[in-house]
């Protein structure tokens, strides 16, 4: 055999290797694109659960509110029905964002809201028994109420933007990198 053979020989053989390679590194990616789309879908859809829950509590809110502003209830859902909504999405959201590391917070902090919107049931209570008996601390508690009420509603915004910024992250292109050596190393691109 001629040198020259070899070298073809060799030559042929770097090449399919670079091939293989190649057809391993898209595989890889292939991989990496499906799962990430799987884990987008799941997260999308606890997220939309969740941020429905979100939205209905700013409805809590205002149902628990509504008898201290006098604003009659004709025909309106009672602010525990409307919880019990709320709860019904987030429940559904719960098992599949509890699997996600990006999920898990949401589903904390909307257990805090829940939380902050009992202490401030409390607080509607004082106010209303505070105007049946036209006492004079009743701004101070409208005031606390209303101050609690801004918290909750602040609160409920940033958890919205939270799952915003989550799904932002997982939406990045998957990308292929080329070491130094020539390897590929494939990962996000955030």
């Amino acid at each position: 055999m001629s040198q020259s053979q070899d070298k073809q020989r060799a030559h042929d053989l770097a090449v399919r290797r670079l091939d293989q390679q190649h057809e391993l590194d898209l595989r890889r990616l292939d991989d990496q694109q499906r799962m990430r789309d799987q884990r987008l879908a799941r997260l999308r859809e606890g997220f939309l659960s969740l941020v429905q829950a979100l939205l209905k509590l700013e409805e809590v809110l205002d149902a628990m509110e509504r008898p201290t502003r006098g604003t009659p209830a004709d025909n309106t859902p009672s602010w525990k029905a409307l919880l019990a909504e709320a709860n019904l999405k987030t429940d559904q959201a719960r098992a599949g964002l509890l699997l996600e590391k990006r999920g898990e917070p949401a589903i904390k902090q909307y257990v805090m809201l829940t939380r902050h919107l009992r202490v401030h049931l409390a607080e509607v209570d004082d106010v209303l028994l505070l105007q049946k008996a036209s006492s004079p601390g009743l701004p101070d508690a409208v005031k606390t109420m209303r101050d609690h009420s801004a918290t909750i509603t602040k609160s409920i915004v940033e958890q919205i933007r939270q799952a915003q910024e989550a799904l932002e992250i997982l939406e990045a292109p998957i990308s292929l990198d080329v070491t130094s050596q020539g390897d590929v190393k494939t990962g996000h691109t955030s």
